[in-house]
């Protein structure tokens, strides 16, 4: 019995002590702030065969990035097509670069930043040996974050 409880004792201290340490970690408790919108940003969207590599921008969000973008050519007079419905939670984006998603299936979208408060350390991917982390918010609610990569990809 004695033994049991021993053993009880060493368990919960290690989960309390295992919780705490989680709780604390760096990550988690440290919030970045975020760049005011008047200064000029460095950011990289990528798109399927699109990409936007040192993206100077004075917009707020992602979404008035990708607005900004949208209708621009590239070398060979193709147009960045960036489509989007209306949807309960903001907008839900059917085609952006060359990913179209209006036959079926959906977008996702990540982007390198590693603060928890706007990417998911749990759901990532990998592309050109860069990890990627899901984004925890929408395109219109997403800062933008100078020197971050955002990706969008078939989900």
């Amino acid at each position: 019995m004695k033994k049991t409880l021993k053993i009880l004792a060493m368990v919960l201290a290690f989960v309390i002590t295992f919780a705490v340490a989680v709780a604390c970690s760096g990550e988690s408790c440290e919030c970045e702030p975020i760049i005011p919108p008047d200064v000029d940003q460095s950011i990289t969207i990528i798109a399927g065969s699109w990409r936007f590599e040192n993206f100077t921008t004075d917009s707020e969000t992602i979404g008035e990035v990708l607005d900004e973008l949208n209708g621009w050519f590239d070398d060979e007079f193709n147009p960045f097509v960036f489509e989007y419905e209306l949807g309960q939670f903001g907008r839900f984006i059917n085609r952006i670069g060359s990913l179209d998603a209006t036959d079926g299936g959906w977008i996702a979208f990540y982007l390198t930043h590693t603060n928890i408060r706007y990417s998911n350390p749990l759901q990532t991917r990998v592309v050109d040996d860069v990890t990627f982390r899901f984004a925890n918010m929408g395109i219109d609610d997403m800062p933008v974050l100078a020197g971050t990569t955002y990706i969008f990809v078939m989900g």
